[in-house]
């Protein structure tokens, strides 16, 4: 958006201060014109919820919804009413313009690649769209832009006839902004800008996220995006969950607690420290549970990779040495506070969801235990366990067995991280500042 608002400014001094160098430069401004305005209505539709929340599909509708919606339709309303004499002429404002489309329909794509046909959610971010503060901060937004638009509508029109295009043909072209006019007022009297701006949704992440940053930073921060979408997926399909999984989740969250734990001291919180070198070690006990069940089900192509690729790239954007003294930071972190925040953030996602996913395991009888990790108590009267446990075969799991499992995420998921120094919701544009070195794919920087 932000994007978009830089070309939008930048057409509309343009347009008032040069003229057309002909009259194919005034008809593509006046397209452009134009089709800057749909597109702005066709992105505050999708942040809107789309049509599902027109039909009252939303779990939380806001007051600013509906105005929002009445100006998404007198925006894309604004067809074409004269084609003639028509012809893909560039120029001046008509550039920014055509750049301001694009970027429109880079974030309306972004946001609606979160939500499914039916409006359910596809990814853990979602759930900003139904914020009705975060949706009201991105309706002013795009009002903003809207106005911008409009208000260079005179001057277009005096550029236009001064390039040789008659006042008749000059009137049809131009887009009638009345009713455009009446609802961003209607919408700024509905919607209110919250003290935080629209933070989280500046920050909204693809929906399918690759690893396509050339710097271990970037790489680092697209993986643990990805591990943490395929956590939530998979809790959503009981059908696909595994054992294999949730052991490379906990494998996952301890490496990366590893080099948080030892950059701590640059947060100048002991009390983080002290809470990450926890969760390092309560992460590591959970694996070494993990690791006693498995399941019928396959593990999820890729995510081994994913995990055994976590090292490389956090040794180089959290380097850290191991010594007779423990383990501590080799060299400056690449990754900001706020940034080292996100991680640990990521790993307490991981935790609720991974949970949810043993559940639905256990719920199944879908886990099995190697025999030899039960005690003498449980195999006990129980002729076959005993041979099993002889012969290291697996057995059903019991709810017993999974107790410790569960208790510990229980314990992780709480462990919510916080700083006094660092808070975690940091300004776009503080977040874009510190990670000016990280390549990563925002609906800020579309």
């Amino acid at each position: 958006m932000h994007a978009a608002t830089r070309h939008v400014a930048w057409a509309a001094m343009t347009v008032s201060t040069e003229r057309f160098s002909d009259r194919a430069a005034a008809f593509s401004a006046l397209d452009a014109h134009r089709a800057v305005l749909v597109a702005a209505g066709g992105h505050l539709l999708f942040l809107a919820g789309g049509l599902h929340r027109g039909e009252g599909l939303v779990s939380a509708p806001d007051q600013s919804d509906r105005p929002a919606l009445a100006l998404a339709r007198a925006l894309q309303s604004l067809q074409a009413r004269d084609v003639a004499d028509r012809d893909q002429g560039r120029g001046g404002p008509a550039q920014s313009w055509v750049a301001a489309v694009k970027a429109l329909g880079a974030a309306r794509d972004l946001v609606a690649t979160h939500r499914d046909a039916r409006g359910a959610d596809r990814t853990p971010d979602a759930g900003v769209l139904d914020d009705g503060a975060e949706r009201a901060a991105g309706y002013l937004l795009v009002a903003d832009l809207v106005d911008t638009v409009a208000a260079a509508d005179r001057d277009l029109a005096l550029r236009a006839a001064q390039a040789g295009i008659a006042w008749s043909k000059v009137e049809r072209a131009m887009p009638g902004l009345t009713r455009v006019s009446e609802a961003v007022r209607v919408l700024r009297m509905q919607a209110a800008y919250p003290a935080s701006g629209a933070a989280r949704l500046a920050r909204l992440p693809l929906a399918r996220p690759g690893v396509t940053s050339p710097t271990p930073a970037g790489a680092l921060l697209q993986r643990t995006d990805r591990l943490r979408l395929g956590a939530w997926t998979l809790a959503r399909h009981p059908r696909r969950a595994n054992a294999a999984d949730l052991v490379e989740y906990a494998a996952a969250a301890a490496i990366l607690h590893t080099h948080l734990a030892a950059h701590a001291s640059a947060l100048e919180d002991p009390a983080l420290a002290g809470a990450w070198s926890q969760q390092r070690t309560a992460w590591v006990d959970q694996h070494r549970l993990l690791a006693r069940f498995t399941s019928g089900t396959p593990a999820t192509l890729g995510l081994r990779a994913d995990v055994a690729a976590l090292p490389a790239s956090a040794a180089i954007a959290l380097p850290l040495t191991r010594d007779a003294a423990g383990i501590r930071a080799f060299g400056a972190a690449q990754l900001s506070p706020a940034l080292m925040l996100e991680l640990s953030a990521a790993c307490t996602d991981l935790a609720v969801t991974n949970q949810t996913t043993l559940r639905a395991l256990l719920d199944r009888d879908a886990l099995f235990i190697d025999a030899r990790y039960l005690t003498g108590d449980q195999v006990t009267d129980h002729t076959d366990l005993i041979e099993a446990k002889m012969a290291g075969r697996y057995v059903p799991a019991a709810a017993s067995d999974l107790a410790p499992a569960l208790a510990g995420y229980t314990s992780l998921a709480a462990a919510q991280p916080t700083a006094s120094t660092f808070p975690p919701d940091r300004a776009p544009a503080d977040r874009l500042a510190a990670t000016r070195r990280v390549d990563r794919p925002t609906l800020e920087r579309t």
